[in-house]
C-alpha cells in the first residue's frame, strides 16, 4: 500500500513541478494538408443561396471535397457599394452544418454532402449581397460564390402630388397630396438655397399635407418632396422653386441709414439674416406721444434682442427680448424728438423674420374699407387693434393656404363694449358672424377653400375704445382624431418608436387623450411644442388604471415634456389647457426606444478560439467533447504556441449562448442558450435591442470594465435608448459592480441590473481548484485546470475573499455548530486571506506551476475596495441557487500542511505522502447551502448592493441559467414584475436544511434554523451577527 501511495506521490509532484503538456493542435478538418507547396485553393461552394427568414438572411451551401478545406469567409455588403466587407469566418464542418466531412479530393461537389446553412441576424432594411469563400489549411482561398437577398420591404411609395409653393415673407408654404399607399409613413421635406450645397430636411406626419419654412434668408430655393413608407422605403422626389420676399429696408444697419416707421401706423417687415446683424428703425415725434409696439418674432425657434434708445444712444427707454414664434408688447411715452429702435441679435442656425406693429393710433389703419384692407395671416395675431369711432371698422384679409377649417377669434376686448365679427367672401358677401365683449371671445369656426381671398372686419355694436383688442385667424387642420376626449376613445398609437400627432384644443373642455402599448421596458420620451400663442397647455402620463404616472406643467406656451423608463403596458397621453383654446395644432411628439439588454457571463462561460501562431488555423478550444489536458493547455497564457480569440460573431451573442454545439456533453454548457431565445420570442432584436459581452475570462475581470462600458455605449446607440438591462452570470457581475464603481455616471445607465450566483466574496470552491486541483463546475481535468487558474489572474479573483473570511471567523467565534472543532487542538482550518495564500504561495513555487502573489495581492485590493462592499444607487436584484450542498471550508486532522511545509522542501516526496495520502490528511470540505459552487453568504455578501434577493430551491451553478423559474423570473424583473413566480422561489431568507445524505459529518446542516440574511441569529446567546463585519 505504502509503494502505491509513494508512487502516487511521485506522480503528484511530476505534475507540480513539470512543464506545461503542450500539444500541437488536431486541424480542425479531418482532411490532409497540402504541405508547404499548396498554393491552390479549394473548389467552391456549390448551391450558395440566400432567402429571407424572421430572424434575418438564411445562407444555404454545400461544401467542396476538398480534403485540406479549413473554413469559409463569409463576405458582405450593401447591393450597390463598391467592395465587400468581412463578416464571419465560418468552421468547417460547420456547426449549422449536417452531414460528414468526405476525404476524398479532386471531385467538385458530392450530391451526398450535407448542405450548410448560417443565418445572418440583426441587418437592417435593405438588400445585401453575399460572397463565400473557401479556405484550406495553408490560407489558400477561392474567389468565392455570390448570392444576394432583402430584408423587409423594399418597394417605394408613389410621389406626392399637386405641389403649390406660396411664399410669406421669409417664409414658404408648401402644399401636396399624399400617394394613395396603405403603409406610408410621412413625406420629407428638403428646403435648399439656390447655389448652396446643403439645406435643411424635416418630416411630416402622413395626412398633414403642408409644410411652411422658419425665416429664410432671401433668394430662390429648391424644395424637394419625398414620400416614405413604415419600412422607410422612399419615392423618387418632387421639386419645386420659389422665391421668400426680400427685406425692402436693407441696408439699415446702422442710424445713418435707419428706416424712418411712417406714423401713426407701424406695419414694417424685416429680417435678420445672420447673428451679426442689426436693424436699426427711426421714430420722428412731433409730439408727445404714447407709443405702443409689437415685435412679432416669425421664427421657430431663435429669439432676437431688441432697444429703444434716443439719438445718442446714451438713454435707453427699453429693451428686452422677443421670443420666437410670438410677440412682445412695448408700450412707452416719448416726447418730441427723435428715437431709434434697434433690432439685433440673430441667430447663427437661421435668420429671423420678424414684424413691427403698431404706433400712435389704430395701427391698422387706413382699414376701413374692403380695398384698404389688413392682411391678416394664419397663426399670427393681429394685437392692437381698436374700434375708436362710432363709425369706424376694421377689414382684414385672409387666403388660406389649404382647404378646410378656419378658426377667427376677436378676444382681448376693451370694458363696456360689445363688437361684431363678421366673416365675409371675396365680394364681402357675408358668411357668419359673431358678438364678443370683455371676458367674451368672438369665434366664427368656417370652412374655407385653399388659395381663395376672404374678408373679415370689426365694428360696433356698442361702445368704442381707443384700447385694443386682438383678432387672431388659425387654419385649422383636419383634427382626424376627434373624439379622443376620454380614456376609451383614446386615440391608439401604433408605433410609438419615434412619431408625432398634431391635434387641436380647439374648444373650452376640450381634451385629447392618446393610448401606446409597450411589449417590452423601454425609454420614453413624450414632447408637447407648437403650444398656440397666449394658451397653455399641460401634459400628463396615465397608466391603465388612470392613475396619474407623469405630468408636465410649464407656463404658458413653454415646451412640455415628460422623459422616464416605463415598464411594459398600457399608458394614456392626456393633453388638456389651463388657459385658452385655439383651433391652431399642437404637436405631441413621441419617442419610445427599447431598452436593450446585454448578457455578461462569468468565468468559462465564454467559448475560446486558439490560434495557432505558425499558420493561423482557428480552432475552437474551449469547450471541447472532452475538456482534456491536450486541449486546456492551449489556453495557458504561458503557451507560447497559441494565441486565444474571443468570438464575437451576431454581437457577441453565438459565444455565450451554447459553449458546444455539436451535442450535449453537460449542462453547464448551456449558458444563455434559453434566456437568448426567450428574449428573441419576446422581441429583442441581435444587434438593436439585445447584445452578448463575451470576453477572456482567463484575465482580471477588473480588466473587463472599459470594454463593459463601451458595449453600454454601443447598445445605447443602436437602440436609441438612455438606460441598459444588465444580466449577469456568476463572476460577470463582478464587472458589473465595478462599472458601477469606477464611473458612477453610469449607474444613472443601468435600468436594472439583474445578478445570478454573483460571487461576491469568491468562493471556497477555487480554493479547492488551486490546492490539489478542481473543475469549478466544469467537465474539465483538475490537474490542467489547476495549472491554468495558477496563470490566470481571473481565477484568483475569485478565491474567498477578505470579507468571506471576516464572517467565517464570526462564526468561529460565536456559534456552537463548530465547538466540536474548535476544542480539539489538532484540527487546523484555514481562517484568513494571508493563512491561505501563504499556504498556496509555498506548495507551488515551481515557474510552471507558480502561485502569482501579484494576481493574488491584485485580487485582494479589488475585494477590499469594492467587491466585499456595498454598492448604493443601482437597482440590483440577485437570484441565488439555494438548498444545494456548497463548499464552505476546509479542514485538516492532526496533520496540516501549514504546520509541516518546512517539509515540502526537506522531503517532498513524505510531505505529498501525507498531504494526499490518507483520509486523516487530506482536506475535508464543510458543506452548506448554496448552487453547488457559489455558496449563498457570499452570493449576498455585499448588504445594500441588492434591493430585492430571490432564493431559487434547488438551483445549481450548471443549469441556474436554463432553468425555467429562473428564467421566468428573470423576465418579470424585466418587466417590472417583482413577486416571486413560483412557490420554489421566495424573497424570505430560506429557512430549509441542505440534503445532507450523501455529505454526512462534513454537512453543515445544524444552521438551520437560525440561518437568515442579513442578519445570523446566533444559536449561544441569540444577539445578530451583522453578515457584513
Amino acid at each position: 500500500m505504502r509503494k502505491m501511495v509513494t508512487k502516487l506521490s511521485a506522480l503528484l509532484l511530476a505534475l507540480l513541478l513539470a512543464v506545461p503538456p503542450y500539444a500541437s493542435g488536431k486541424p480542425i478538418s479531418g482532411g490532409t494538408g497540402g504541405g508547404g507547396q499548396d498554393i491552390t485553393p479549394p473548389h467552391e461552394a456549390a448551391g450558395f443561396a440566400a432567402a429571407e427568414t424572421d430572424d434575418g438572411i438564411r445562407l444555404t451551401w454545400r461544401p467542396p471535397l476538398d480534403g485540406d478545406l479549413d473554413h469559409f469567409n463569409l463576405y458582405i455588403r450593401r447591393t450597390g457599394a463598391a467592395d465587400y466587407e468581412m463578416y464571419v469566418p465560418i468552421l468547417y464542418p460547420s456547426t449549422a452544418s449536417s452531414g460528414g466531412v468526405s476525404s476524398l479530393s479532386g471531385a467538385n461537389v458530392d450530391a451526398n454532402v450535407g448542405t450548410r446553412s448560417y443565418t445572418a441576424e440583426g441587418l437592417e432594411r435593405g438588400r445585401y449581397d453575399f460572397k463565400l469563400t473557401t479556405v484550406d489549411r495553408n490560407g489558400n482561398e477561392s474567389a468565392g460564390a455570390t448570392a444576394s437577398a432583402s430584408v423587409g420591404d423594399t418597394a417605394a411609395p408613389g410621389p406626392v402630388t399637386g405641389v403649390q409653393v406660396v411664399a410669406q415673407g421669409s417664409r414658404l408654404a408648401v402644399v401636396w397630396h399624399d400617394p394613395t399607399d396603405a403603409d406610408l409613413a410621412g413625406v420629407r421635406v428638403s428646403v435648399r438655397r439656390a447655389g448652396d450645397e446643403d439645406g435643411r430636411t424635416v418630416e411630416v406626419a402622413a395626412g398633414a399635407g403642408a409644410y411652411t419654412t422658419d425665416g429664410l434668408k432671401d433668394g430662390s430655393y429648391e424644395i424637394a418632396i419625398v414620400a416614405y413608407d413604415a419600412a422607410g422605403n422612399a419615392s423618387e422626389p418632387v421639386r419645386a422653386t420659389a422665391s421668400t420676399d426680400p427685406d425692402a429696408h436693407e441696408p439699415n444697419d446702422g442710424t445713418g441709414t435707419a428706416f424712418l416707421l411712417p406714423l401713426p401706423q407701424i406695419q414694417v417687415r424685416g429680417i435678420l439674416e445672420t447673428e451679426a446683424d442689426s436693424d436699426y428703425y427711426a421714430l420722428r415725434l412731433q409730439a408727445p406721444s404714447r407709443i405702443r409696439l409689437a415685435l412679432r418674432d416669425e421664427s421657430r425657434s431663435a429669439a432676437f434682442s431688441y432697444k429703444l434708445s434716443d439719438l445718442g444712444g446714451q438713454r435707453v427707454y427699453r429693451q428686452g427680448t422677443a421670443e420666437a414664434n410670438g410677440d412682445t408688447a412695448v408700450e412707452v411715452t416719448l416726447g418730441t424728438g427723435v428715437y431709434y429702435l434697434r433690432i439685433y441679435g440673430g441667430s447663427a442656425a437661421e435668420s429671423i423674420p420678424y414684424t413691427i406693429l403698431g404706433g400712435t393710433g389704430d395701427y391698422y389703419e387706413s382699414n376701413d374699407t374692403i380695398d384698404t384692407a389688413t392682411p391678416l395671416r394664419s397663426d399670427a395675431p393681429v394685437p392692437f387693434g381698436t374700434i375708436d369711432r362710432t363709425e369706424d371698422v376694421d377689414w382684414y384679409r385672409l387666403t388660406p393656404v389649404q382647404a378646410g377649417n378656419s378658426m377667427i377669434q376677436l378676444r382681448g376686448l376693451p370694458p363696456g363694449v360689445e363688437y361684431e365679427l363678421v366673416l365675409t367672401d371675396d365680394a364681402g358677401t357675408p358668411i357668419a358672424r359673431a358678438t364678443g365683449s370683455s371676458g367674451r371671445e368672438a369665434t366664427i369656426v368656417r370652412e374655407l377653400g385653399a388659395l381663395r381671398t376672404y374678408y373679415v372686419y370689426v365694428r360696433k355694436v356698442s361702445g368704442v375704445s381707443g384700447e385694443p383688442y386682438t383678432l387672431e385667424w388659425s387654419e385649422l387642420m383636419p383634427d382626424r382624431l376627434e373624439p379622443n376626449d376620454t380614456m376609451g376613445q383614446a386615440v391608439p398609437i401604433v408605433a410609438p418608436q419615434n412619431f408625432s400627432y398634431r391635434g387641436t384644443i380647439h374648444a373650452a373642455g376640450d381634451e385629447d387623450f392618446y393610448r401606446f402599448k409597450i411589449e417590452q421596458t423601454s425609454s420614453v420620451n413624450l414632447t408637447l411644442a407648437d403650444i398656440p400663442g397666449f394658451r397653455n397647455y399641460d401634459m400628463q402620463l396615465w397608466n391603465d388604471r388612470g392613475e396619474i404616472v407623469a405630468a408636465s406643467v410649464s407656463p404658458a406656451e413653454a415646451e412640455e415634456k415628460i422623459k422616464l423608463p416605463l415598464n411594459p403596458g398600457t399608458y394614456y397621453v392626456r393633453v388638456y389647457a389651463s388657459q385658452g383654446f385655439s383651433g391652431r395644432e399642437y404637436t405631441l411628439g413621441f419617442s419610445v426606444r427599447t431598452i436593450p439588454v446585454i448578457l455578461v457571463p462569468g468565468l468559462g462561460g465564454t467559448t475560446l478560439y486558439t490560434k495557432k501562431r505558425s499558420n493561423g488555423q482557428l480552432e475552437r478550444t474551449w469547450m471541447t467533447q472532452i475538456q482534456n489536458r491536450w486541449a486546456t493547455s492551449k489556453l495557458l497564457p504561458s503557451n507560447p504556441d497559441y494565441e486565444v480569440v474571443v468570438d464575437r460573431v451576431d454581437n457577441g451573442l453565438t459565444a455565450i449562448d451554447n459553449l458546444y454545439p455539436e451535442g450535449h456533453i453537460d449542462p453547464v454548457q448551456y449558458r444563455f442558450l434559453g434566456l437568448i431565445s426567450d428574449l428573441k420570442k419576446r422581441g429583442y432584436r441581435s444587434g438593436m435591442t439585445l447584445f452578448g459581452f463575451p470576453y477572456d475570462w482567463r484575465m482580471s475581470h477588473a480588466d473587463q470594465v472599459a470594454p463593459l462600458k463601451e458595449a453600454v455605449d454601443r447598445a445605447l446607440a443602436a437602440s436609441g435608448a438612455e438606460q441598459a438591462i444588465v444580466i449577469s452570470e456568476g463572476s460577470g457581475g463582478l464587472i458589473v459592480k465595478q462599472l458601477a464603481h469606477d464611473y458612477p455616471a453610469y449607474k444613472a445607465k443601468l435600468n436594472r441590473w439583474i445578478g445570478i450566483s454573483t460571487p461576491n466574496l469568491g468562493t471556497p470552491e477555487m480554493f479547492k481548484v488551486y490546492l490539489s486541483g478542481g473543475h469549478y463546475g466544469y467537465r474539465v481535468d483538475p490537474t490542467t485546470f489547476q495549472q491554468l487558474a495558477m496563470q490566470s489572474p481571473g481565477f484568483y479573483e475569485l478565491l474567498p475573499s477578505p470579507g468571506w473570511f471576516a464572517y467565517l471567523k464570526k462564526i468561529y467565534e460565536h456559534s456552537r455548530l463548530y465547538t466540536d472543532y474548535r476544542e480539539d487542538d489538532t484540527i487546523t482550518t484555514v481562517e484568513s486571506w494571508d493563512q491561505m495564500t501563504d499556504l498556496l504561495a509555498t506548495l507551488y513555487m515551481n515557474p510552471k506551476m507558480k502561485f502569482e502573489q501579484s494576481y493574488a495581492q491584485r485580487a485582494l485590493e479589488l475585494h477590499k475596495e469594492i467587491w466585499d462592499r456595498p454598492l448604493e444607487g443601482v437597482a440590483h436584484d440577485e437570484i441565488a441557487g439555494s438548498g444545494r450542498p456548497t463548499a464552505f471550508s476546509y479542514y485538516w486532522g492532526d496533520w496540516s500542511p501549514m504546520n509541516h511545509l518546512d517539509q515540502l522542501h526537506s522531503d517532498p516526496l513524505g510531505f505529498l505522502e501525507l498531504l494526499f495520502g490518507g483520509n486523516d490528511h487530506e482536506p475535508s470540505e464543510l458543506y452548506h447551502t448554496g448552487d453547488s459552487v457559489v455558496p449563498l453568504l457570499s452570493q449576498f455578501g455585499a448588504i445594500g448592493t441588492q434591493e430585492k434577493r430571490y432564493f431559487v430551491k434547488g438551483a445549481s451553478f450548471a443549469s441556474s441559467l436554463n432553468d425555467f423559474d429562473i428564467r421566468k423570473q428573470i423576465a418579470d424583473l424585466m418587466d417590472g414584475r417583482e413577486v416571486p413566480v413560483t412557490a420554489r422561489i421566495s424573497t424570505e431568507t430560506p429557512d430549509y436544511e441542505v440534503d445532507c445524505a450523501e455529505y454526512g459529518d462534513y454537512c453543515i446542516a445544524p444552521l438551520k434554523p437560525s440561518f437568515q440574511f442579513p442578519m445570523l441569529k446566533l444559536p449561544t446567546s441569540g444577539p445578530k451577527l451583522p453578515f457584513f463585519p
